[in-house]
């Protein structure tokens, strides 16, 4: 499980930030663009908030971590707001198997009501499943056809409000693993996550404000540098006045893995002064 770090910026409705910075040094020992491969022994078992991309959409999908029971990171919900909310979000995550044909892709989930899931590979649907209620962590399955050994592209959308989004698993048997399910996979890259807080009277994070954005090391983070999160609300109807002082919080999903990310803030009141947190 990966570590959180905040850092406070004082804001005081002065103004209305719409970007963080934070000056990040990524290590790597293990580093690829891809989950895998897979084969017989090896099944693919993925933390969802160490996902490469993700395609917002009316409904949004953002880092979460208030409801127990989680076994990575964090998981991913679905959460939409605003007068026209249609079309759902796509996240996704690059694999290769060694394994060619039918294999199963299996979910870790809560869902508050009845709805459907559906399974694309590069774009194309490949299956669906439609599910009730889940109030406490379960499991689902998807059909999954694998042409070949090259890279591939496996994405998932979602189409209900309040769906969480914990662990996937990838193998050629259809049973569906159980409880926590397998321990993961080692991780090939870093996704990294940007998320604002209010604060409590005791200057802790409070309330996640509706702000999210992440980065990965696919692409993105590659060296050490500055990089900057955008912060501006998820949705324009549901702006935020930012009256007080907010942490703004990034956190790394690299799930089991050696690759690490390391973030060096500065004080504000001498911005030549930094302590280096991984998180």
């Amino acid at each position: 499980m990966s570590k959180q770090f905040g850092q406070l910026f004082p804001v005081g409705g002065e103004y209305i930030p719409t970007k963080a910075s934070a000056y990040l040094r990524p290590y790597f020992t293990e580093r690829y663009s891809y989950w895998g491969p897979m084969s017989a022994s090896f099944p693919l078992v993925i933390d969802a908030a160490n996902f490469s991309d993700l395609e917002q959409a009316d409904h949004k999908m953002f880092l979460n971590d208030v409801e127990s029971g989680f076994t990575g990171s964090g998981y991913m919900e679905v959460g939409g707001r605003g007068s026209s909310i249609s079309t759902y979000p796509v996240i996704s995550y690059p694999i290769k198997s060694s394994i060619t044909g039918d294999v199963y892709v299996h979910i870790r989930f809560i869902s508050p009501g009845s709805s459907s899931c559906s399974l694309y590979l590069d774009g194309v649907l490949q299956s669906s499943l439609s599910f009730a209620t889940e109030v406490s962590w379960t499991w689902g399955s998807l059909l999954l056809t694998i042409p070949d050994t090259e890279e591939h592209i496996v994405s998932l959308s979602f189409e209900i409000d309040g769906l969480l989004l914990d662990k996937i698993v990838i193998k050629d048997s259809i049973t569906s693993p159980v409880g926590d399910g397998p321990d993961y996979s080692q991780s090939p890259y870093i996704t990294a996550h940007a998320r604002v807080f209010d604060l409590d009277s005791g200057s802790k994070p409070n309330n996640m404000l509706y702000i999210y954005d992440y980065k990965t090391s696919i692409e993105e983070i590659t060296t050490e540098n500055w990089y900057n999160f955008n912060i501006a609300t998820l949705h324009s109807d549901y702006p935020i006045t930012f009256n007080d002082d907010y942490y703004a919080l990034v956190l790394s999903c690299s799930g089991v893995g050696a690759n690490t990310l390391i973030w060096s803030t500065s004080d504000f009141t001498d911005p030549l002064s930094r302590a280096s947190r991984e998180i």
